[in-house]
């Protein structure tokens, strides 16, 4: 109903039976993974309760535990790990900025085109979708493009097609300036930064995009020969 009579009645059936099918398949996945949650909820509960005790006592005691470990390692080795353990809080937080970053540039691209297009609250749609774009495998497309390709069938060409072209021009945007940005944080060349991103994601999805890269900067860290950082 929300089309009107511009969709021909047998696009509009196929429509309706395939959002059927949806959420028929959405509802039982649904149910099934809230079974699963419910019955392993007690085990998950308990996880929870022994890491936080073993995080209260791993802080309480980090000192003697850092002495103990140094003690029995050679000391190579230990001052590998300490300038490990150093870059890699230093790497998380220039990683955590620079994706802040990407956001905004990701926030600013769409909300300008959205102006452009004349869609209405277009800051919140924006944001929406600027946050959206964090998740590699989601991303604004999942958004865009059905939202485009439906107003090119109604009839509103304009935006359809600029809904398209903008996803275009944000794709690229994206891939240009994320290995860029990413790789000036963590002191490697854009075009290994890129090479890491799709290695990590096709190893470990998600997690590896996020991972992958920073075990590198860690890995840079410990083969680098002249250290001057202080060691604590």
């Amino acid at each position: 109903p929300f089309f009107g009579d511009k969709v021909p009645i047998e696009l509009r059936e196929r429509i309706s039976e395939a959002l059927s099918r949806l959420f028929d398949t959405a509802f039982s996945r649904l149910a099934g993974w809230v079974t699963s949650l419910v019955s392993a909820l007690p085990g998950v509960l308990l996880f929870i309760l022994v890491t936080v005790i073993s995080l209260i006592y791993f802080s309480l005691d980090l000192e003697r535990i850092n002495a103990f470990v140094k003690g029995i390692l050679p000391s190579k080795i230990a001052r590998g790990l300490s300038l490990f353990r150093q870059g890699l809080f230093d790497v998380g937080k220039k990683y955590l900025k620079s994706y802040a970053f990407l956001t905004l540039i990701t926030y600013v691209t769409i909300f300008l085109g959205f102006l452009l297009l004349r869609v209405e609250n277009a800051a919140i749609v924006a944001l929406f979708l600027s946050v959206l774009d964090v998740l590699p495998i989601i991303g604004v497309g999942v958004v865009i493009l059905p939202w485009g390709v439906i107003e090119i069938i109604i009839g509103n060409h304009f935006l359809g097609i600029g809904l398209l072209v903008l996803f275009v021009i944000n794709a690229a945007v994206r891939q240009f300036a994320e290995p860029k940005i990413l790789g000036k944080s963590l002191n490697l060349h854009p075009i290994l930064m890129l090479l890491l991103i799709y290695v990590g994601y096709a190893l470990f999805g998600i997690v590896g995009i996020l991972v992958l890269p920073i075990i590198a900067m860690g890995i840079g860290i410990l083969l680098q020969k002249d250290h001057t950082a202080e060691i604590p």
